[in-house]
């Protein structure tokens, strides 16, 4: 074989294999980003839970501060001058329910926590129901 025919060959070698080099690449290129994708959508998955579990458990607690203060001065100062019980007045539940919304923003905005303002009355609303539900068990 001469060494014009080996140059041919190795030219039109050359000339075949880079399309199939660069279509390889390609294709692991694009293999690696959808892997990377469905991480990345997992890790977004993981973290909107966890939102949602620190927005709760913020809630909750600001739920039962609120009763445990709030609340529960409200009922003994009646108790001590109302025979009539310890209920709440609208505005009285109105006070609570803007207390506890106020101290749950702040607390969420503290800890750089995304939330949905409007959410948190649907929340709150849920952690009353909730603890009052477990009251009256």
């Amino acid at each position: 074989m001469s060494d014009e025919t080996l140059n041919v060959i190795i030219t039109a070698a050359i000339g075949i294999a880079a399309p199939l080099a660069g279509w390889a690449v390609k294709k692991i290129m694009n293999y690696f980003d959808a892997k990377t994708k469905f991480m990345d959508d997992a890790a977004s998955i993981q973290k909107k839970e966890a939102i949602k579990v620190e927005i709760a458990d913020t809630v909750e607690m600001v739920v039962r501060a609120t009763g445990q203060t709030y609340v529960k001065a409200i009922r003994e100062g009646k108790k001590a001058s109302s025979p009539e019980g310890e209920k709440l007045t609208d505005a009285e539940k109105k006070e609570a329910f803007a207390q506890t919304k106020s101290k749950v923003i702040e607390i969420l905005k503290a800890k750089g926590v995304e939330f949905i303002d409007a959410a948190l009355d649907t929340d709150i609303e849920a952690v009353v129901g909730k603890i009052k539900a477990l009251k009256n068990l």
